[in-house]
């Protein structure tokens, strides 16, 4: 499993003509691109992204990712409306486009059927009944979890909302420690996953990537965020000169992998990396907003930078991951994005920012094959900073 970086505003260390485009130096304003940044450049790469992946026109692939956030908005009013029989949401690609929603009762499929009338999603959404909630496979995720730990077992899990299950990974030598109760499937992998962080001889640059610039709610001081599991004392390289990022305060279990780094000398600006020359934008795309993990669904495409993967993009497959093997007491909270055949992290790539859009997802924190694991923006909040938009900073 590797950790691939990609910041939210891609500070990505191991770049500098990128990090030189969002954190720049205040005496460098000959640096200034030419180009006005365009809120519409990132996500015209992600619709390209997805049409050529699904095999859709840059018509429907763009409608289909404008239509996210409005199944995530929907997904939440289900899981208030069904209770306890809510087992979960997810987009489907193929072999049809739609939304599924689960549930354990039967009986809920009008009440489903008039909230997605009433969101403008009609016959997009489809009512499947299943044999456990999502409440009970978040109870039997934490359970195992728990277990293993006691039992001194390193594990990985989250929750598969697709299949209705708990899947477990755990290394050979572990498989016979672990009890696989009904609706939970244990997975024998060669490793776990875990964070990627790299150096290169000689390089002055710090070991992972930027993420998303922020505000601080108390001092209007700007600067970045990265995963925690990255070295606090960051700096990059531009033109031969080192531009310190000093340390200021980070948080790891639970929910996050996050610590933020003033902007020091720099310009900050509210922009990820993409390396997207086509478009109007060199390198990146401006960020304007923010979807929380509540609405964010799965299913959904999102996309991300890193040092050493750049921009690839993936389908959320969980919005219930527990990294056990490297998060301290983890909740079932992380994002889990499936990469296919596109390899989403290694080393070098953790912190970086995630994305769809102009608006920010998550920050990196590592990868299992290729495949990787990111911490929902919204939990930046802990320390007390804001993420930076046009409208802020």
């Amino acid at each position: 499993m590797s950790s691939r970086c990609r910041g939210f505003i891609a500070l990505t260390l191991g770049s500098a003509a990128v990090l030189a485009a969002i954190l720049m130096p205040q005496s460098a304003v000959a640096m200034e691109p030419t180009t006005v940044p365009s809120q519409g450049d990132g996500f015209h790469l992600d619709s390209q992204w997805y049409a050529e992946h699904f095999e859709v026109s840059l018509q429907e692939a763009s409608a289909r990712l404008n239509r996210q956030l409005t199944i995530g908005r929907f997904e939440v009013e289900v899981s208030d409306l069904l209770g306890d029989s809510f087992a979960g949401v997810f987009i489907e690609h193929e072999p049809n486009y739609g939304v599924v929603v689960l549930t354990t009762d039967s009986n809920n499929e009008d009440t489903i059927a008039s909230r997605a009338t009433g969101d403008g999603l009609g016959d997009l959404v489809e009512t499947r009944t299943v044999h456990r909630t999502l409440s009970s496979l978040e109870a039997s995720l934490r359970a195992s979890v728990v277990e293993a730990h006691e039992l001194g077992v390193q594990i990985d899990g989250m929750v598969d909302v697709r299949n209705n299950v708990v899947l477990l990974r755990v290394l050979g030598s572990d498989y016979h420690m672990i009890h696989a109760g009904a609706g939970t499937i244990v997975q024998v992998v060669p490793q776990l996953l875990r964070e990627e962080v790299t150096l290169e001889a000689g390089t002055a640059i710090t070991l992972c990537t930027a993420g998303f610039t922020v505000q601080d709610d108390h001092s209007s001081t700007e600067g970045i965020v990265t995963a925690s599991h990255c070295p606090n004392f960051q700096n990059f390289v531009v033109g031969g000169t080192t531009y310190n990022l000093p340390y200021h305060d980070e948080t790891i279990g639970g929910s996050r992998d996050v610590q933020w780094n003033g902007g020091g000398t720099t310009n900050v600006r509210p922009w990820a990396a993409d390396y997207n020359g086509n478009d109007g934008t060199p390198y990146y795309r401006v960020i304007d907003g923010q979807v929380a993990r509540a609405n964010q669904v799965v299913g959904a495409v999102v996309c991300k930078w890193g040092t050493s993967t750049q921009y690839t993009c993936g389908q959320i497959a969980s919005k219930n991951s527990e990294p056990a093997a490297i998060v301290p007491n983890p909740l079932p909270t992380w994002i889990y994005v499936d990469g296919g055949s596109q390899n989403l992290s290694e080393g070098g790539d953790s912190g970086g920012p995630w994305y769809s859009g102009s608006l920010a997802y998550g920050v990196h924190h590592g990868g299992f094959g290729n495949d990787s694991v990111y911490m929902a923006i919204n939990y930046i909040t802990t320390l007390d900073v804001t993420l930076c938009t046009p409208a802020n900073c």
